[in-house]
């Protein structure tokens, strides 16, 4: 899941897709009707990736929430009243149970809502991109235990070196 070249741009609605870029502005298309327009470098733009969600502990990127709600919703669209506060904060327990109350308003998880269904809209994000993460995480594992299994087979090497020396 990369979502280094989609962007919010403060003041705008919906996300956006970088397209292309000159000296003074990239070229960006907008994830809800299409049309591309100049953003220039004095806008406040913001990569997805780079958006956090404030949690009672510490921040989130908001790929993992996505992430969360991919995997609740099985990679279809939320469809649920945004106008309803309970909803909204039924929503964020499910997809984020320690988020942070205060600081993250109503209009922040209408956002979320928002992004993540532009997202699923136009194939950004998709239930394969579990799928490859989980087998990243496989491979890592698999990784980090043939790395135990090597240093476990060092250390006793050692130990038997040792005692071949003392004897």
């Amino acid at each position: 899941m990369d979502l280094s070249k989609i962007m919010y741009i403060s003041g705008k609605p919906g996300l956006y897709k970088i397209v292309g870029n000159n000296k003074s502005a990239f070229i960006v298309e907008s994830l809800i009707d299409g049309k591309r327009s100049p953003v220039f470098l004095n806008n406040k733009i913001s990569p997805l990736s780079d958006i956090v969600v404030v949690t009672v502990d510490d921040q989130v990127h908001v790929e993992e929430v996505f992430k969360n709600i991919l995997k609740e919703y099985n990679g279809q669209k939320v469809d649920i009243d945004t106008n309803n506060e309970e909803l909204l904060s039924e929503f964020m327990d499910k997809m984020l149970p320690n988020w942070d109350r205060e600081a993250v308003t109503n209009k922040d998880i209408k956002k979320i809502i928002q992004w993540y269904n532009l997202l699923i809209e136009h194939d950004i994000i998709t239930l394969e991109d579990l799928k490859e993460e989980s087998e990243d995480q496989k491979d890592e594992n698999q990784t980090d235990e043939a790395d135990n299994i090597t240093e476990e087979n060092k250390e006793n090497d050692s130990e038997n070196a040792d005692k071949e020396i003392n004897e």
